[in-house]
């Protein structure tokens, strides 16, 4: 259970992800995985994003696009597989992990086993104009 800043807090960092992607054209989609997806977040959760781009490369070596989602740092990087994790915490304490993600990650026909078993886990879509992830979540037997 959360408390309501902290649900208020969640609602705003989706608001500033939508308002940052739809105003990047190299963003393609965005989605929220994890806890924060299922419903069972509790106040230590943290929000896990998966930001698929073109290139990874401009979010694993600069930091300056966390400003626009509330952040003014980031405090971890992390490679797992095909994701690059780009960890911060919100001004207002709220701690994101931020995967980014090439396209590849999101081909079905079959879905990857990693992709399959983060999105079969919640998978809660955040900005999709090309239909990219409600595609996956299809594949993994998911409603979008």
């Amino acid at each position: 259970m959360v408390t309501q800043e902290r649900q208020q807090e969640f609602t705003e960092l989706l608001r500033r992800a939508t308002q940052w992607a739809s105003a990047s054209p190299d963003i393609i989609a965005v989605g929220v995985v994890g806890s924060w997806a299922r419903g069972a977040e509790r106040m230590d959760s943290d929000v896990d994003l998966v930001f698929v781009v073109d290139q990874v490369a401009p979010y694993w070596y600069h930091d300056d696009w966390v400003l626009p989602l509330g952040s003014s740092g980031i405090t971890r990087t992390q490679k797992w597989g095909p994701l690059h994790e780009r960890r911060f915490v919100l001004d207002a304490g709220l701690e994101v992990e931020a995967g980014f993600v090439t396209r590849q990650w999101t081909r079905t026909g079959p879905v990857d086993v990693g992709t399959r078993r983060v999105v079969s886990a919640g998978m809660r879509i955040v900005y999709d104009p090309s239909g990219i992830l409600a595609d996956v979540q299809a594949e993994c037997g998911q409603e979008p």
